[in-house]
């Protein structure tokens, strides 16, 4: 599945201006850590996307501009899901962050 989420101004700040610095991220329960996703972002439309293989909780990373590429802050938690309902909640979920769009 692919994780299709819009980026806000905050997070584009956090990112020091630049959408490249933003990445999804999945938090992995086993380890306690998130886990960084290649990102596609599409600047025209403001959004981040990801592909899945599996359900969890996701967020929107930016590398720290004062801190280089070494150091990622988690901006918003972008994706919640559970189990089975997790492909609507993360169809829904885009669908509406999308359309909270200016």
């Amino acid at each position: 599945m692919t994780i299709t989420v819009r980026y806000s101004d905050e997070d584009l700040t956090a990112a020091g201006g630049s959408p490249e610095n933003l990445v999804l991220a999945h938090y992995n329960e086993a380890t306690g850590k998130w886990n960084t996703h290649e990102t596609a972002v599409n600047s025209v439309d403001r959004t981040l996307s990801a592909t899945a293989t599996h359900l969890g909780t996701w967020t929107i990373l930016a590398k720290s501009p004062q801190d280089g590429l070494a150091s990622w802050i988690g901006i918003v938690i972008g994706i919640a899901t559970v189990l089975g309902v997790g492909v609507v909640l993360v169809k829904s979920i885009a669908v509406e962050r999308l359309d909270q769009a200016p």
